[in-house]
């Protein structure tokens, strides 16, 4: 069976609101100016491709937890 993917592309038009969650439950809401984090997409829009027969993000890339903190407002 061929491997099928969805690309997916949205443009956040300078702003773009974010929700983390841990064990199922929100530790930060904002909404954001400006670009998405380099891990989200490239520039100006959130990039995914998911692969439809298991929903897995094929190309994520993990950000530090330094990346991570900023983007809650949690850095030191």
């Amino acid at each position: 069976m061929a491997k099928r993917t969805i690309r997916f592309y949205a443009k956040t038009a300078d702003c773009f609101c974010c929700e983390i969650l841990e064990d199922g439950k929100s530790v930060s809401e904002e909404d954001y100016d400006g670009y998405p984090p380099w891990f989200l997409g490239d520039g100006d829009g959130v990039a995914l491709e998911i692969d439809l027969d298991t929903g897995q993000v094929q190309n994520w890339k993990v950000p530090s937890e330094e990346e991570i903190r900023r983007l809650t407002g949690c850095e030191t």
